[in-house]
């Protein structure tokens, strides 16, 4: 069970018999209180303990809408699951990235411990640090494209929204199917799409795959047809084709490479899903959070996917950092930001989507069964699960 307090802007929409809503806009005029070692005395309903969770949500990003729904997402989440810890999200609604330190501490003076970020990529930094400095624990809680560098070596910073291990998910299953070698074709528009696509060829190149070609665009403004026939020679030659973009430029290339009469199995990473296929597409291939299309083997992921508008794969990240903050918590019998920061990384959390642990960084998740979703006829369709170990399992 979820409750909240969400800023006026939210107040519109509805909220569940369970959840309790209040409202508010500004942030309060408080001082902080010591949170690190914060015992667990919070007065949860039915005598559970409650980790009180903050995010800032900046009005004036153009994420605005985007963060509204990731709190949504949260409550949807926690009140699905059969947690044994109440897990309650408060908001404070900014409009000036000069207001972060001070939401914090109105936030510290809720009683929250852990200040999990929103989807704005430029308020981010100033979250987490704002956070450190309060001695909350500062999680990342949504899954975006762009997003600023957060690597930092406290131990009050855990980055449970990185999918930094998808293109190893990738390079199994392109192992497993028996692949010697790849072609990589990579959009250079945004940093993060190129950097996954640079990742998945040192993902590959463990494997043993070889890469048979290469090429880089600038999406929306490179030719797809051209970047297409300017490596056409080696890419007759590839197994498979991985290609980096995101939507439209995405579907653009695949489009291309299918016009120009290449038939082999096209490897898409995770931000693929959000294109929409022609109907003539098949033989692509989606390395996802989770499938979003009615047939995830996890009844728990269809149950959430049920109750959300217009579910995205990444949705089930926001469900997972739920189940982990209410999981941890529990094994520590604390709430505190310290306590809950020391037990993630000692403990493996069974999750919605799978089980999930922290590695050495503070900032990977690892051991996220991955979904290997086909287009067939333009209509992905869940396959397998692929995990850490390179494994494929599939639940009975």
């Amino acid at each position: 069970m979820l409750t909240r307090t969400l800023p006026r802007a939210l107040c519109v929409i509805g909220a569940l018999a369970t959840i309790s809503v209040a409202c508010s806009s500004a942030p309060e005029a408080v001082s902080p209180q010591p949170t690190a070692v914060a015992e667990a005395e919070s007065p949860a309903d039915a005598g559970l303990l409650r980790v009180n969770v903050g995010m800032i949500l900046n009005s004036a990003a153009p994420t605005a809408d985007r963060d509204a729904r990731l709190a949504e997402v949260f409550a949807i989440a926690a009140d699905a699951q059969e947690l044994g810890v109440d897990v309650n999200l408060e908001t404070v609604t900014i409009d000036d990235l000069d207001d972060v330190a001070s939401s914090v501490r109105t936030l510290v003076n809720r009683g929250v411990t852990v200040i999990a970020t929103s989807c704005d990529d430029s308020s981010m930094p100033a979250v987490v640090d704002s956070a450190i400095e309060a001695q909350l624990l500062a999680v990342t809680g949504c899954v975006t494209i762009p997003r600023p560098d957060l690597a930092m070596s406290s131990r009050l910073f855990i980055d449970l929204a990185g999918l930094n291990d998808s293109p190893q998910a990738l390079a199994r299953w392109a192992s497993i199917e028996d692949f010697t070698n790849a072609a990589v074709i990579s959009s250079e528009l945004i940093p993060d799409v190129s950097n996954t696509c640079t990742d998945i060829v040192g993902a590959l190149d463990e494997v043993d795959i070889a890469l048979a070609a290469t090429a880089t665009f600038t999406g929306l403004v490179d030719d797809a047809e051209s970047v297409v026939a300017s490596i056409a020679e080696p890419l007759a030659e590839a197994d498979a084709i991985v290609v980096c973009a995101l939507a439209p430029s995405l579907g653009d290339v695949v489009f291309s490479l299918r016009a120009a009469g290449f038939e082999q199995p096209i490897m898409v990473p995770w931000f693929g899903d959000a294109q929409r296929w022609p109907q003539d597409t098949s033989d692509v291939f989606i390395f996802a959070t989770a499938s979003r299309y009615g047939d995830d083997p996890l009844p728990a992921v269809q149950a959430l996917f049920d109750q959300v508008d217009d579910p995205e794969a990444v949705d089930i990240v926001a469900a997972d950092t739920v189940a982990i903050l209410a999981n941890v918590a529990d094994a520590a019998g604390s709430v505190g930001s310290r306590r809950l920061a020391d037990t993630i990384r000692t403990t493996t959390s069974a999750v919605v989507s799978g089980a999930l642990t922290i590695d050495a960084t503070n900032s990977v998740t690892e051991q996220r069964a991955y979904r290997l979703l086909e287009v067939i006829d333009g209509q992905p369709v869940f396959r397998t699960l692929i995990t850490e170990d390179g494994l494929v399992q599939v639940p009975e």
